[in-house]
C-alpha cells in the first residue's frame, strides 16, 4: 500500500510516497545496501530507480525490476504534490516503512516520528515519470 504526502514541515513542501512493505526487513535492508538511508537521515537519490505515475496504475521500479506495482484507481494527491516535485525536479521522497504502518492521514504524522533512524526504514530522492 502507498499513500502521497506533502511535508510542508521545511522551508520547502517535501512531496513524499510512503509504502509498505510486506516483504519486511529483507527488503529493507537490499534498499539500505543500494545507499538508501534511515528515515529522516541524510536524502541521497537512487540513480537506478524511479516512479512510473500512469493514469491507471503506480509503479516503483528500481534497476528495471518492479519493487512495487499498484491500481492507482484513486490517484489523489494532496493539494500542491505535484508543483512540489517539480521544485525538486520532479523527484519525490519514497520512504519505505513496516507493513504495519497506518497510511491514514490521521496517524501517519506521528507514527512517522516514532520512526525516526529506525533500522526498518528506507528512504531516498526517486525521479517521477509519467507516462
Amino acid at each position: 500500500m502507498y499513500a502521497k504526502v506533502l511535508n510542508d514541515g521545511g522551508p520547502l513542501p517535501v512531496p513524499m510516497l510512503l509504502m509498505t512493505t510486506s516483504g519486511g526487513n529483507p527488503l529493507i535492508d537490499q534498499l539500505r545496501v543500494r545507499g538508501w538511508s534511515p528515515y529522516a537521515g541524510h536524502i541521497r537519490e537512487d540513480e537506478g530507480a524511479e516512479i512510473r505515475i500512469m493514469p491507471d496504475h503506480l509503479s516503483v521500479v528500481i534497476d528495471e525490476q518492479v519493487l512495487f506495482h499498484d491500481a492507482d484507481g484513486d490517484p489523489r494527491s494532496p493539494p500542491g504534490w505535484g508543483e512540489a516535485a517539480s521544485a525538486f525536479g520532479d523527484r519525490v521522497l519514497v520512504v519505505m516503512l513496516p507493513h504495519d504502518f497506518p497510511l491514514t492521514t490521521d496517524g501517519a504524522g506521528a507514527a512517522l516520528g516514532d520512526l525516526v533512524d529506525s533500522p526498518t526504514t528506507a528512504q531516498c530522492f526517486v525521479p517521477v515519470v509519467h507516462t
